[in-house]
């Protein structure tokens, strides 16, 4: 201890603290020194990590682009079986008529035909369905006629319930529960 006092004593104060000040100055720069070069490392793994998913993403662009085109082809495939038109009311007689003409060629005698839209009010909705409720007289030979050619049609129509009903003057009456499918242009 006395050895130590005894350094103490012959270096001056100021200097020792001059001394510890130097030595806590070079360790907060080592200090400011690691923390740079540890942010600087977090910073290239992050920017290779997202070097590598733009890679991965331009790899699979090309696999996209085709997907795209085959979804564009299905869709301009698919909107040829819907029903065209400005308005709903526009679809909904062109829709009668092809009806009534699928239904004069199966033999088909129409009672009634009654539309009722189901389009949502949506501003902007361009696709919708129609619901159909049809009363007709005719054979079985002609119903299955009818049914063959509704699902032959290039025009698509959902069946959703019919019932057959015997009668005494025309073979069958037949109620028809269907659904015609639209896109307005």
């Amino acid at each position: 201890m006395n050895n130590l006092a005894h350094i103490l004593d012959r270096v001056n104060t100021r200097t020792l603290l001059i001394g510890i000040a130097l030595v806590l100055l070079a360790l907060n720069a080592g200090r400011f020194c690691v923390d740079f070069y540890w942010n600087q490392q977090a910073a290239l793994e992050s920017r290779t990590a997202m070097l590598a998913q733009y890679q991965l993403s331009v790899r699979k662009l090309a696999a996209l682009k085709t997907r795209v085109e085959a979804l564009a082809k299905q869709k301009e495939e698919m909107d040829a079986y819907l029903f065209n038109g400005r308005s709903v009311e526009e679809v909904s007689s062109n829709m009668q008529i092809a009806l009534q003409k699928q239904l004069t060629d199966a033999g088909l005698v129409l009672e009634t035909l009654r539309p009722s839209s189901l389009a949502d009010k949506e501003p902007g909705k361009t696709l919708g369905q129609i619901a159909v409720n049809v009363r007709l007289t005719g054979s079985l030979n002609g119903f299955t006629r009818f049914l063959a050619n509704l699902y032959k049609s290039d025009k698509l129509f959902q069946l959703d319930s019919f019932t057959l009903k015997p009668s005494r003057n025309s073979g069958l009456t037949i109620f028809l529960e269907m659904k015609g499918f639209y896109k307005l242009v």
